[in-house]
C-alpha cells in the first residue's frame, strides 16, 4: 500500500552519488538511520514532466500486482518538493549494486554510453555477451523478464544505470572486479527492478491527453511510437513489442517469453489495475491534494495498461500460430 511521508526533517547525504536524469537525493530517515532515495519528476530547459514520479509509483505497484520484482515507492514531500521515496536496495556494509553499465564496459573497453558511437551497441545481443564472458548468462531470464515488464508500461528509458546486480562489497565496481567476482563464484542476486517512472504517458500535456481519450487512433498511434531503449541491432531503436518478438525468434528464449506471458495472462485483472491507478493518491494529506493526480490522467494510464496488454498477449498468439 503507497503511504505519504513528510521527509522535510530527515538528514540528507550529499556526499552519496546517485546515477540517472532525475533530481534525486539520499537521505537518512532519523528513526531507524536505514537510507531512502527521493526523487522529484524530470525537468529540463522546456520540459516539466510534473507526473512522473506518479509514473514511477503506479509502475510499481502494477508491477507488483502482476508478479514482477519491483521496487516499493512511496510519496513524500521534501521540503518545498514532491517526489517518491524508495528504501535503498543494499546494505552499505555487506552489499552494494553494481549497474548493467559495469558488466558492458567490463566486456567493452571501448564502450561509452556518452558516446553517440556508442549508442547503437547498447543491443539485447550485447548485454547478452557481456553477461555470458562473466559466466552470468543465465541471468538473461531477468532481463527478458523486465524488458516484458517495460513493455506493459510504455517504458523508453532503461537505460545502462537502470537496472542492475546486488553484489557482496567485496567485489564489483569494474571489469577486473567482476572477473574475480565470477572466479570465485560470489554469489549476485538481480536487482528489484527500478526506475521505471519514465512511462504511462508521463510526458503527456493535458490538453493531450483529453484529445487522446476522445480519439481512440491517436491514442493506438502514441502506443504504437512506442521505442525501446535496447536495440535488437545496431540499425535503430524498435518497439518492445518487436524486440521482444525477436526474442521469441531464438529458441534458447522462446519458452522463457511464452511462459512469462503466459504467467501475466493469469494474474492480469483490470479491477485490481484501475483500483491501484484510482487510489493511487488517496493518503495526500488535504493540503496537499493539488499534487494528486488529475483524474483524466488515471482514465489515461488505465487505457495504456490495457492496450498494451492486449498487444503483449497478441505476441504468444502470433508465436503459437508460428510454432504449432
Amino acid at each position: 500500500m503507497i503511504k505519504f511521508y513528510d521527509i522535510s526533517q530527515w538528514q540528507e547525504k550529499p556526499h552519496f552519488q546517485t546515477g540517472g536524469t532525475r533530481d534525486k537525493v539520499i537521505v537518512e530517515n532519523p528513526e531507524d538511520g536505514n537510507l531512502y532515495y527521493f526523487k522529484t519528476s524530470l525537468k529540463r530547459a522546456n520540459d516539466e514532466y510534473k507526473h512522473e514520479f506518479w509514473s514511477e509509483i503506479i509502475a510499481s505497484d502494477i508491477g507488483r500486482e502482476l508478479g514482477f520484482n519491483t521496487l516499493h515507492y512511496d510519496v513524500v514531500i521534501n521540503k518545498n518538493k514532491i517526489g517518491c521515496l524508495s528504501k535503498s536496495m543494499v546494505d552499505a556494509n555487506r552489499n552494494k549494486l553494481s549497474e548493467i553499465i559495469n558488466y558492458l564496459r567490463g566486456y567493452d573497453s571501448n564502450y561509452n554510453p556518452n558516446d553517440k558511437s556508442s549508442y547503437c551497441k547498447y543491443t539485447f545481443r550485447f548485454i547478452e555477451q557481456a553477461l555470458r564472458s562473466y559466466n552470468m548468462e543465465g541471468e538473461m531470464r531477468h532481463i527478458v523478464t523486465t524488458i516484458i515488464f517495460d513493455s506493459l508500461i510504455g517504458n523508453g528509458d532503461r537505460h545502462q544505470e537502470n537496472w542492475g546486480f546486488i553484489i557482496p562489497n567485496s567485489h564489483g565496481g569494474n571489469g577486473e572486479e567482476h572477473t574475480e567476482l565470477v572466479v570465485n563464484a560470489v554469489k549476485c542476486v538481480f536487482a528489484p527492478i527500478y526506475d521505471s517512472g519514465s512511462c504511462l504517458g508521463r510526458e503527456l500535456l493535458d490538453e493531450k491527453i483529453e484529445k487522446m481519450l476522445g480519439d481512440d487512433q491517436m491514442l493506438y498511434a502514441y502506443i504504437n511510437r512506442d521505442r525501446c531503449e535496447i536495440r535488437w541491432d545496431s540499425a535503430k531503436k524498435i518497439s518492445h513489442f518487436d524486440l521482444i518478438e525477436q526474442i521469441m525468434e531464438q529458441p534458447n528464449y522462446r519458452q522463457t517469453v511464452e511462459d512469462e506471458i503466459a504467467r501475466i495472462e493469469r494474474v492480469f485483472n483490470a479491477e485490481k489495475i484501475a483500483k491501484i491507478i484510482n487510489g493511487i493518491d488517496q493518503h495526500l494529506p488535504e493540503n496537499l491534494t493539488q499534487y494528486g493526480l488529475p483524474g483524466n490522467r488515471k482514465q489515461l494510464i488505465k487505457k495504456i495498461v490495457s492496450l498494451r496488454f492486449d498487444k503483449l498477449t497478441e505476441l504468444k498468439c502470433k508465436d503459437c500460430k508460428t510454432y504449432t
